[in-house]
């Protein structure tokens, strides 16, 4: 799975804007608004749902002003599909809304993150997904949480690949990562650079003709992974 950090993988989701040509960001789970205001300061837009009117309240005071930041106040159950059809070209989602304690959102639902890739999942689009915190679903999450209310590992990896084409899946820096399955070359070459002696620098963009292949593909949404090979 490699190491763990706390918040956005920052390079790595810059890489991800250039590789794949997005240029919205979506995220569920604003709390202080570190993940938002850095996105907002490298992508065109961005959106950010927050269920806790104090953290909403607060981040929307400091950084209201910023024109390229949306703040929702909601159950990112419920205000995702509402966003979702908004988009008019892909995006990236930053899937972060699961309870970690304190004064934070959603005790009584510990982790929507399901609810959430159905959201994204009924779009047309070929957009990107980052769930946060994949330690929490290789194993029952530790205690205060309720393991009642998180899925394992296997249903959110089914969940984010989505239906076909889907996406290619896999797990980075305690992330759970899904990219469309045209584009799975760009982040495996990533991936696997990414793994090498420090002075190895990660694959940048340069391939172009993925978006296209998925674009031939995704029609009926019935094609067959196979057929992309």
């Amino acid at each position: 799975m490699g190491s763990v950090r706390f918040g956005v993988p920052r390079e790595f989701v810059t890489w991800m804007r250039g590789a794949y040509g997005v240029s919205t960001f979506v995220e569920t789970g604003t709390n202080r608004a570190e993940t938002a205001v850095w996105a907002a300061d490298n992508f065109a837009s961005v959106v950010t749902v927050e269920g806790s009117e104090t953290l909403y309240g607060e981040a929307r005071a400091a950084h209201g002003h910023r024109t390229n930041l949306r703040f929702v106040l909601g159950d990112s159950r419920s205000c995702l599909p509402e966003i979702v059809r908004a988009l008019r070209s892909p995006a990236l989602f930053w899937l972060d809304a699961h309870w970690c304690g304190e004064t934070t959102f959603g005790a009584v639902a510990e982790c929507p993150v399901l609810e959430e890739l159905a959201a994204v999942n009924a779009s047309e689009a070929a957009h990107l997904g980052l769930v946060d915190d994949a330690r929490l679903f290789l194993a029952p999450p530790p205690r205060p949480h309720d393991a009642s209310h998180w899925p394992d590992l296997g249903a959110v990896c089914r969940a984010l690949a989505g239906p076909p084409p889907g996406r290619y899946v896999a797990v980075h820096e305690d992330v759970i990562i899904g990219v469309p399955w045209a584009g799975r070359e760009l982040l495996v070459d990533y991936l696997r650079s990414a793994g090498q002696a420090p002075s190895s620098k990660p694959v940048m963009p340069g391939r172009p003709g993925w978006r296209r292949r998925l674009d031939r593909l995704r029609p009926g949404r019935g094609a067959r992974r196979a057929d992309m090979e």
